[in-house]
């Protein structure tokens, strides 16, 4: 019973509203990188075991072929220093360019909306794009 749970989910509250009452373990496991974590926090909601007769369409057991990939996949790219695997996070120049495209959005704004021009909103408008990639 998640119900006291939903709203403090770190993915949202949304998908389990959506999916309340249904048998979400496909998106359960395919999204949960950290399984451990994610079960113990299940193990205190528990309520019943599903109804018999119930068959899911795979099988999810810790020695099955999805979780022993999920595993071999965390295992791989955890950062282990004596390998020393590069760092996979943003370099330095892509946040100094972020900073720079987030301070130009906001300086052709202020431009329209000090001018009050159509152009400068356009151009204000046009400089979002660099948000989208």
């Amino acid at each position: 019973d998640l119900s006291d749970f939903i709203h403090q989910h770190p993915g949202g509250s949304t998908w389990l509203e959506l999916t309340r009452g249904q048998d979400i373990t496909e998106a359960f496991e395919a999204h949960h990188l950290n399984s451990a974590k994610a079960e113990a926090t299940l193990k205190t909601m528990y309520v019943r075991d599903a109804d018999p007769d119930y068959v899911g369409r795979y099988v999810w057991s810790d020695n099955g072929f999805y979780r022993t990939l999920k595993r071999r996949v965390a295992d791989h790219f955890k950062v282990k220093p004596q390998q020393q695997l590069p760092d996979t996070g943003p370099t330095q120049s892509f946040l100094y360019l972020c900073v720079f495209a987030i301070a130009l959005h906001l300086s052709v704004f202020a431009i329209a909306v000090w001018r009050g021009s159509l152009a400068w909103a356009v151009a204000a408008g046009l400089t979002l794009q660099t948000f989208h990639g």
